[in-house]
C-alpha cells in the first residue's frame, strides 16, 4: 500500500512510537526494551499518533511537511543573519525545493527533525556568542541535546566544539 512505510527504519520507528503511545516502553518486540535508535524521533512520532488518536501515519507525514517548512524558515534565518538577505532568499529557495528535502517529508525518518535541531543550536549559539546571553546558551545546549538524542551521529559533536574555542 501507498501509505504504509517502506523502508526498514520507517517501519522501526513506527513501531517504537506505537509501543511508546500504548504505554508498552521504548521496544521494538514485547519481548524485551531496546536502545538501538535514539529516542527522540521516537516519542515525537508517538506523540503525533496520541494527538491523531491512533497510528496515523498521514498525520505524522503532515507534522514532518510543517518541520520541512520550519527548515526553510530557520535556513532563511541563519543566512540572513551570516550573508544577508539575498542570500538568505537563495538559500530558503534551494532548501524549499531540494529534491532530497522535498521528499524527506514523505519518510518517517529522523532527517527533518534533525536537520531543524541543528539549525536550531547553530541560531542559538550564535545569538549566545553575539550577546553572551544565558537565555540563548540554554536554548543552544537543549536544542544539541535534542538533536543528539534524534541522530546518534551527533553525539561526539560538543567535544569538536570544545577544541574548536581552546
Amino acid at each position: 500500500m501507498l501509505f504504509r512505510s517502506q523502508i526498514a527504519d520507517e517501519r522501526q520507528y513506527v513501531q517504537l512510537a506505537s509501543n511508546l503511545a500504548s504505554g508498552q516502553g521504548f521496544r521494538l518486540d514485547p519481548a524485551r526494551l531496546t536502545s538501538m535508535r535514539p529516542p527522540l524521533y521516537p516519542f515525537v512520532v508517538a506523540g503525533v499518533f496520541t494527538l491523531a488518536g491512533g497510528e496515523d501515519l498521514q498525520a505524522v507525514r503532515a507534522a514532518q511537511v510543517l518541520i520541512g517548512l520550519l527548515v526553510v524558515v530557520a535556513t532563511y534565518a541563519l543566512s540572513l543573519r551570516m550573508f544577508g538577505a539575498r542570500v538568505a532568499l537563495v538559500a530558503a529557495a534551494v532548501t524549499c525545493f531540494y529534491p532530497s528535502l522535498v521528499f524527506s517529508g514523505l519518510l518517517l525518518l529522523t532527517e527533518l527533525l534533525f536537520t531543524l535541531l541543528v539549525l536550531l543550536f547553530v541560531l542559538a549559539y550564535d545569538r549566545t556568542v553575539e550577546t553572551r546571553s544565558t537565555w540563548f546558551a540554554l536554548g543552544a545546549g537543549v536544542a544539541l541535546g535534542c538533536s543528539a538524542l534524534t541522530r546518534s551521529v551527533l553525539w561526539p559533536f560538543p567535544i569538536e566544539i570544545g577544541r574548536a574555542h581552546v
